[in-house]
């Protein structure tokens, strides 16, 4: 099970946790993480998701990124 810190639209910590694939209340929001990777010509990396992925499969996508969970 995945936790995430709550946060208002201001990113101020709430008292509340949320749980990755339960629904989230209006007003909640978490942290999300990207990461873009750049070389010397000003050219970003991109990577093309997996057909398996539930969202947006063989879809070109950043290099990497994702959710900071609780405590992080």
């Amino acid at each position: 099970m995945e936790l995430w810190n709550a946060y208002d639209i201001h990113r101020i910590p709430k008292d509340n946790t949320l749980v990755r694939g339960e629904p989230i209340e209006k007003g909640d929001y978490h942290l999300v993480v990207h990461v873009c990777v750049f070389n010397s010509r000003n050219q970003m990396l991109i990577q093309q998701r997996q057909p398996f992925k539930e969202g947006w499969p063989n879809l070109w996508d950043i290099t990497c990124g994702g959710s900071a969970v609780k405590g992080e």
